[in-house]
C-alpha cells in the first residue's frame, strides 16, 4: 500500500466549523513523518514551497526516503486548497481530482460520498481527544475515519496550528501508518 498516493493532496475549510488551522500553513512549514507499512518504514518530508491567495492553494512538497530499500524513494508536489470541506486530491500534471472528502462543508458526524470512480465512501467524524504520536501529544484533535466499499479503513487524526498528525490504513489484515516526528514553522 502507498500512503504516499493516498496522502496526495489536502484541502479545506468548512463553514461554522473553521478547519483552517488544520491545513493552512505559511510557505516554508515543514512536516516530518515515519511511514510503516507492515515492517517497511520510510521517512517522509513534507515542505510548502508555494502560496496562492484565490483560489486559496498551498504546494507541498512530498519526498519518501525509505529507511530499508523495502519501500521506493518517491518525489511529488501535493496541493492543499480551500474548496468547501477537507478533500484528499491527487495532483497530475495541471489537473487535480478529489479522492476523498475528509470532511464535508455542510455540518454533521457523518457523510457519504462518490469517489473519482463512482464508489461510495462513509465518512465519519469521530470524538475529538489527545493523540500521542512521536514529535508530541496533541489536545484536541480532529479525527474521520472512512470506510471504503472494498473493505479499506482511513482514518485521519489533525491538530489545530499542525494538520495532520497520524493516519492510519486498514485494508485485510494489513495496517499502514503514518505518525508526525517533527513539525517547523518558517523563521
Amino acid at each position: 500500500m502507498k500512503l504516499a498516493v493516498l496522502f496526495a493532496v489536502m484541502v479545506g475549510v468548512q463553514q461554522g466549523d473553521d478547519l483552517e488551522p488544520l491545513w493552512k500553513f505559511k510557505k516554508g512549514t515543514t512536516w516530518t513523518y515515519e511511514q510503516t507499512e507492515g515492517t517497511k518504514k520510510a521517512k517522509v518530508t513534507r515542505k510548502v514551497i508555494n502560496e496562492s491567495a484565490a483560489p486559496a492553494m498551498l504546494f507541498v512538497e512530498s519526498k519518501t526516503v525509505a529507511k530499508d530499500e523495502k519501500i521506493s524513494p518517491k518525489t511529488e508536489t501535493i496541493v492543499w486548497a480551500a474548496d468547501a470541506g477537507l478533500k484528499l486530491c491527487e495532483k497530475k500534471g495541471d489537473t487535480i481530482t478529489m479522492k476523498y472528502l475528509v470532511i464535508p462543508s455542510n455540518s454533521g458526524e457523518a457523510w457519504t460520498y462518490s469517489d473519482a470512480q463512482g464508489k461510495k465512501i462513509q465518512g465519519t467524524r469521530l470524538k475529538t481527544g489527545e493523540v500521542k504520536v512521536p514529535a508530541g501529544t496533541y489536545e484536541e484533535t480532529v479525527h474521520t475515519r472512512l470506510e471504503m466499499p472494498d473493505g479499506e479503513t482511513v482514518d485521519f487524526y489533525l491538530a489545530p496550528e499542525v494538520g495532520l498528525i497520524k493516519m492510519v490504513r486498514e485494508k485485510d489484515s494489513e495496517t499502514s501508518t503514518l505518525e508526525l516526528t517533527e513539525f517547523k514553522e518558517p523563521k
